[in-house]
C-alpha cells in the first residue's frame, strides 16, 4: 500500500508542476501577445497556445481534485449516514468515478486515432500531443479513485471511522 500512495503522490507531483509550468508559460505568452498587439505585431501562435494550454490546466486539474478528495459529491447523504451505510455511498461514488474514467480513456482512443491525422494550425505540432491529455487525465482519476477504495477498506481494517 505505500508503494501504491507514492505512486499516487509522484503522479500528482508531475501534475501539480506541469500544470504551473504551463500556467505560468501562459501567462508569459498571452501577455507577450498584448504588448505585441499595441506594438503592432503580435505572437501569431499565442491565441492558440492559450486555448491548449486551458485544456491541459482543466484536465490536469481534474485530476488533481480526485488526489485531494475534493470532487462533487452529495454532503447532505454523507452527514446522515455513518459506519457502513456511509462507506457504501462512499464505494458507490468512488465507482461512478472508476466508470467515468474508463468512459474517458475509452473515448479517447478514437479522438487520438482522428488527431493523429491533423496538425494545429498555428503551432504545428501533431494534435496528438493535444488530445493525449484525456487517457492521461482518465487513467489518473481511475489511479486515484483505486487509492481511495484501498484507503476507505484499509482504515475499516485498522478499525478507524
Amino acid at each position: 500500500m505505500k508503494l501504491f500512495s507514492r505512486i499516487n503522490w509522484l503522479v500528482m507531483k508531475v501534475f501539480w508542476c506541469a500544470t504551473i509550468i504551463l500556467f505560468m508559460a501562459m501567462c508569459v505568452i498571452l501577455a507577450g501577445q498584448v504588448f505585441g498587439r499595441m506594438a503592432g505585431a503580435g505572437i501569431t501562435w499565442s491565441e492558440e497556445f492559450g486555448r491548449y494550454g486551458q485544456v491541459l490546466i482543466v484536465n490536469l486539474g481534474a485530476a488533481m481534485v480526485m488526489y485531494e478528495g475534493s470532487h462533487i459529491n452529495m454532503n447532505v447523504l454523507e452527514e446522515l449516514l455513518h459506519g457502513v451505510p456511509l462507506k457504501v455511498l462512499k464505494l458507490i461514488q468512488y465507482l461512478a468515478m472508476i466508470a467515468f474514467g474508463v468512459i474517458l480513456v475509452y473515448l479517447s482512443k478514437s479522438s487520438l486515432e482522428l488527431a493523429a491525422k491533423s496538425v494545429s494550425p498555428s503551432m504545428g505540432i501533431p494534435m496528438t500531443w493535444i488530445y493525449a491529455v484525456y487517457p492521461v487525465t482518465g487513467a489518473a482519476i481511475i489511479l486515484h479513485t483505486v487509492y481511495l477504495i484501498c484507503t476507505l477498506f484499509q482504515r475499516e481494517k485498522e478499525g478507524q471511522p
